[in-house]
C-alpha cells in the first residue's frame, strides 16, 4: 500500500539528486470546480513519493481541503502550492478528479497530459474538439482497464458507493433524520430490518455486505441471471434472489424498510420501481439510489446534492446524490491515489507517456485522446468525429 494510515503524520521527503539521463517531469494537481466533489487524486504520502523519486508537484491553493488536507500539509510532503495559472503552465502531466471544465480547456496550454474523469455522457463535441485542438493526450478514469479486463478505479469506488449506501440508509431511518425511528438490522429477538437492493454489480455486492453484516434481512432482485448466482455463491444458498417479477417486487415494496438501487435504466425502457410502487412503501422508508448519475431504474429519484441530499415522495426518504464517493472524501483519496501514483511514477519514469503508451495496454485502454487525435471510438461514434487507432499511432513513434 503507499498509503499512510489516517493519523499518521506525514513524513518529510529527503530530496535526491537523481540524474539517470531521463527528463523530470512535473505533476500539477488542479482543485475541484465541482463543489460536491471533495476529493483530491493525490494525498501528501503520494507526493512525496514524488518529490523523493527526483520529480516536481504543484497543487492549486485548497484543493484537498474536502478531504480535509491543508496546503501545510502538501508543503511539508515537498510539493508547492500555487495559483490555478501556474499548475496549467508549469506541469507537464495535470491530474483531476472530475473532467476538465470547458474554461480549463480554454486556458489549457498545449501538449499538455490529462489524467481525470470524463463523464462521457456530461460532454460535449465543443469540449472534446478543444482539447484536441490543444495537442492534449488524455487518460480517462471510467476507460481504464488492466489486463484482467478490470477498471480499479471504478471497481474501489463502487466499494465505497456500496458499503456507504447501506451506512446512509441506516441514518435516514432514524427519527433524527426523519424516518421510521428503527435500526438498519436486528435485535436479539427483534424482527431484522427488511433491505431490498436492485442489482448485482460491485456496488450492489458491496451494499448486502454491508446489509448481513448489520443484521438486516436482505432481498436481492436483478434479470441478470449469472449475477443472482454469483451472490448466492458468495453469500450462500438461503439468501432470497428473484428476478424483477411484478408479483414478487408488489409484494417485497410494501415490506420493505430500505431500497437500494445498483440498476441502470435503459432509454427505452419504462422504470421497474414506477412511481405506483413507491407509493406502497411504508411511511418513513428510504430509498437510496446509487445509479442516479448514470439513469435510475426507479421513477419517483432525482439528483440531488449535499446541500440539500433528500427529499420526500409519498412519505418515503429519498437520497439521491451522484457523488457518493465524496460523503467520505477522505478515504476515497486513499483508494484513487494508491491507484494513480504507480502510473503517475512510470510516466514520470520514463520521461514522457509515449514510451509507457507503446508497452502497456492497461494506459492504451484509458487514453481517449494522443497527441491532439481522438483514438476513443465511443466518442467518435457519439460525437461523428474521426478516430484513429492508437496501436498504430504509437508504433509510428
Amino acid at each position: 500500500m503507499l498509503e499512510e494510515k489516517n493519523n499518521a503524520p506525514v513524513p518529510q521527503p529527503q530530496l535526491q539528486t537523481i540524474d539517470d539521463g531521463t527528463k523530470k517531469m512535473t505533476v500539477g494537481v488542479l482543485k475541484e470546480s465541482n463543489k460536491d466533489e471533495k476529493r483530491v487524486p493525490l494525498t501528501p504520502y503520494a507526493v512525496q513519493t514524488l518529490i523523493n523519486d527526483g520529480h516536481r508537484v504543484v497543487m492549486e491553493k485548497g484543493c484537498g481541503l474536502g478531504a480535509n488536507y491543508s496546503d501545510e500539509d502538501f508543503r511539508k510532503a515537498g510539493a508547492q502550492v500555487v495559483t490555478h495559472k501556474t499548475v496549467l503552465n508549469q506541469a507537464d502531466i495535470l491530474v483531476k478528479i472530475g473532467p476538465l471544465t470547458i474554461n480549463e480547456i480554454r486556458e489549457l496550454p498545449s501538449g499538455k497530459i490529462i489524467f481525470s474523469a470524463l463523464h462521457p455522457n456530461t460532454q460535449t463535441k465543443e469540449n472534446i474538439e478543444l482539447l484536441l485542438r490543444k495537442n492534449t493526450t488524455a487518460i480517462a478514469y471510467e476507460f481504464y482497464e488492466d489486463q484482467n479486463g478490470m477498471n480499479p478505479f471504478t471497481y474501489l469506488m463502487n466499494e465505497i458507493i456500496g458499503s456507504t449506501s447501506v451506512m446512509i440508509a441506516a441514518e435516514l431511518l432514524s427519527n433524527v433524520r426523519g424516518g421510521k425511528g428503527i435500526m438498519l438490522g436486528g435485535l436479539t429477538g427483534l424482527t431484522p430490518s427488511t433491505v431490498m437492493i436492485l442489482g448485482t454489480d460491485t456496488a450492489a455486492e458491496y451494499a448486502i455486505r454491508m446489509a448481513l453484516g448489520l443484521g438486516a434481512y436482505v432481498k436481492i432482485f436483478d434479470d441478470d441471471l449469472s449475477g443472482l448466482l454469483r451472490m448466492k455463491q458468495l453469500f450462500g444458498q438461503h439468501l432470497f434472489t428473484s428476478s424483477f417479477n411484478r408479483k414478487t417486487l408488489f409484494k417485497a415494496i410494501k415490506t420493505a424498510d430500505v431500497i437500494i438501487n445498483s440498476k441502470i435504466k435503459r432509454h427505452d425502457e419504462p422504470f421497474i420501481i414506477a412511481e405506483q410502487l413507491v407509493q406502497l412503501m411504508r411511511k418513513g422508508s428510504v430509498i437510496v439510489d446509487m445509479k442516479i448519475d448514470s439513469g435510475s431504474i426507479i421513477e419517483t429519484s432525482k439528483p440531488t446534492n449535499f446541500d440539500n441530499p433528500t427529499y420526500e415522495i409519498y412519505d418515503v426518504i429519498h437520497f439521491c446524490v451522484p457523488n457518493i464517493p465524496s460523503r467520505v472524501a477522505r478515504t476515497a483519496s486513499f483508494a484513487i491515489s494508491d491507484v494513480l501514483t504507480p502510473i503517475l511514477m512510470e510516466i514520470c519514469n520514463e520521461g514522457g507517456i509515449l514510451p509507457l503508451l507503446k508497452k502497456s495496454s492497461s494506459l492504451r485502454n484509458g487514453t481517449y485522446a494522443f497527441l491532439g487525435m481522438l483514438t476513443n471510438i465511443q466518442l467518435a461514434e457519439r460525437f461523428n468525429m474521426d478516430a484513429k487507432d492508437l496501436n498504430l499511432l504509437v508504433a509510428l513513434f
